[in-house]
């Protein structure tokens, strides 16, 4: 459960605070979290504070300072990958129409974090306090009409490099849910930004999609056009080179990161397998970042 803090909790979320920056930032001397640590606490109170509670133990917190900063995001170990770091990023989204926040370059787990909740990079700089390169990284609401009420939207795009495989799987499986969730005005495409036009969908995708229930035979790959881009309602890229490529091409809320794991060779049904259920996940994913962009 997700509520404001109360003074109760104060003890709870410094321990929290403490352990998770030591866990974080290896890189950066402990005695920096620890010198810092009363003046967090008297700050505290100055920021607007919601914190993930169940079974009176807390569990994970947000902070927000101003409008819309972010001063920090905090999980504990033993909470993690519960979907408990998203429940409070949605909260801040439905708080605030615009997000900012500081991060380490080094704090790989976060960054990777932002970027799939939509945070764009806006600027690189070094901290004089730890000498450390920081990124400055900002999320807004899309300005995409989502489907309330079965308004429409231009066509979910999912990037690959050949639209043979991962790119394919990704739109089919968009598609599918969109109809399963009687999603009216949501439909996908696939395109590559480096492909042989009109190839088919490479054997081991056809086979593991059929699996799920999922045709590609009728599949043939198409470049990524500049009147495709236009169209667009969203691009979505599924690794991070092509999410580099793409925000070369258009804004950066414009597009959406969602990776579907390591490469792999076009012959490998299994990798294939785990790509369908890898964008299963993924349009869970999408679909609450579209919810929260209305």
């Amino acid at each position: 459960m997700i509520r404001p803090f109360a003074e109760t909790d104060l003890a709870a979320v410094m321990e929290l605070w403490l352990a998770s920056n030591l866990q974080a930032h290896p890189f950066i001397a402990p005695s920096y979290w620890a010198e810092h640590l009363e003046e967090v606490k008297s700050l505290l109170p100055q920021a607007e504070v919601y914190v993930d509670e169940s079974g009176g133990v807390v569990n994970g917190f947000l902070g927000l300072m101003g409008q819309g900063e972010i001063a920090g995001l905090f999980v504990a170990a033993h909470a993690r990958g519960q979907g408990i770091g998203t429940r409070l990023m949605r909260k801040a989204k439905e708080l605030y129409d615009e997000l900012s926040l500081s991060v380490y370059e080094k704090n790989a787990r976060a960054v990777h974090f932002y970027r799939r909740e939509g945070f764009q990079l806006v600027e690189k700089r070094e901290d004089p306090d730890t000498g450390q390169v920081e990124y400055r990284m900002r999320w807004a609401k899309s300005r995409v009409d989502t489907m309330k009420g079965g308004a429409k939207m231009g066509p979910i795009v999912y990037v690959g490099q050949k639209n043979t495989m991962h790119s394919v799987i990704a739109a089919a499986v968009c598609n599918k849910m969109a109809q399963r969730w009687r999603l009216a005005g949501l439909c996908a495409v696939s395109a590559g930004l480096a492909v042989q036009e009109g190839a088919p969908a490479c054997a081991a995708a056809v086979q593991a999609a059929r699996e799920f229930g999922l045709e590609l035979s009728a599949h043939r790959a198409q470049p990524l056009s500049a009147g495709l881009i236009e169209r667009a309602g969203m691009l979505v890229a599924l690794n991070q080179a092509d999410y580099d490529a793409l925000v070369r091409l258009v804004p950066p809320e414009r597009v959406y990161l969602q990776e579907s794991g390591k490469d792999v060779s076009a012959g490998d049904v299994w990798a294939c397998r785990r790509s369908v259920d890898q964008a299963f996940d993924g349009f869970q994913d999408l679909w609450l970042t579209l919810r929260g962009s209305v």
